[in-house]
């Protein structure tokens, strides 16, 4: 019983920092760890100087000068008779990304160049542009006071980011207060998501540690990392790739682990828990327990096995592992 409090305390806290991120998020003072903004060393590229800009393709848009981009650091879309800020343009090569959207789907693709493409709302400004010492920084804000924002009615822009598919990217870190995030199989470094409200889809090898932080939506992890960690208040994980250890914490949603994994931690405050793994050694605290489908009917189950450690614990839900 004390474990059970001790959870459910512990959840009420998760909640409570996380909604304190998003506050940060929305107020626009939040930044990543190690990213300072405005910072970086001499030897980065300014985009007004080495980049085209598209010219404008239909009547009424106005199109923003190379030197604009320069001064200002900022990507020169194109402005279209709807408000909206429109972009493609190829890059030179980078290493890493630094991606800060406010609401905008971001999307990571493979093609054969590194190239930027983004449709943004009226609201949606681009606050940094640029590439610095083998990063690729990209920040949008809406500034306080806009109708949208103060009625909650934001339309939802598009960010894509395509990489060349046999690049290896260093360290991933993409931000978001409302909208999806994905990734495809490629390799890099390290990986770290924040993001208010939307889902992830991660399929890439991470060399290092996997750390996401969703307040609400949905993680589908099918790729591979050292060390995967993971903090929900509100969604599904759905882990179907690998890991040498998993750490995972939700207070409201459903964990699925059916990748392969070499030891392994969840607690749910409130959802079911489902583990398929080889011969594991087995702690689980939970209201109702279920191994190989017959219902063990106790609060604590401990087995030993071969294969990956697995402690397990929920509140309210059933954990059900399937051992092969």
């Amino acid at each position: 019983m004390r474990k059970k409090i001790l959870l459910v305390l512990g959840a009420v806290f998760l909640a409570g920092v996380l909604f304190y991120l998003s506050g940060s998020l929305w107020s626009g003072s939040f930044s990543l760890p190690g990213v300072e903004e405005g910072k970086g060393q001499s030897a980065g590229t300014e985009w007004g100087a080495s980049q085209n800009v598209p010219e404008a393709s239909s009547a009424g848009q106005e199109q923003h000068t190379g030197n604009d981009w320069k001064e200002s650091q900022v990507s020169p879309g194109v402005a279209s008779a709807e408000g909206w800020t429109e972009y493609n343009a190829a890059l030179e090569a980078f290493e890493s990304m630094d991606i800060q959207v406010t609401a905008a789907n971001v999307h990571v693709e493979l093609g054969d160049q590194y190239q930027l493409r983004y449709s943004l709302p009226p609201e949606e400004e681009v606050k940094r542009a640029e590439i610095q010492s083998g990063v690729l920084y990209f920040k949008t804000d809406i500034p306080s006071g806009r109708s949208s924002v103060s009625t909650g009615s934001i339309d939802t822009g598009e960010v894509w980011i395509t990489v060349p598919a046999q690049s290896r990217m260093n360290h991933l870190a993409f931000s978001c207060v409302s909208g999806d995030v994905a990734v495809p199989e490629f390799s890099c470094s390290s990986l770290s998501v924040e993001v208010v409200s939307g889902n992830l889809e991660i399929g890439c090898t991470v060399d290092g540690t996997a750390e996401f932080q969703v307040i609400s939506g949905g993680i589908r992890f099918t790729g591979s990392c050292q060390e995967f960690e993971s903090s929900q208040t509100s969604g599904d994980l759905d882990f179907l790739g690998s890991a040498e250890k998993l750490t995972a914490s939700t207070v409201s949603g459903d964990v699925t682990a059916e990748g392969a994994c070499g030891e392994m931690q969840v607690e749910a405050a409130s959802g079911d828990i489902y583990v398929k793994a080889a011969d594991p050694s087995v702690t689980a605290t939970g209201r109702e327990i279920v191994i190989d489908g017959e219902d063990i009917g106790r609060e604590k189950f401990v087995r030993e096995g071969s294969g990956s450690v697995l402690n397990l614990m929920n509140v309210s839900g059933e954990i059900s592992i399937d051992t092969y």
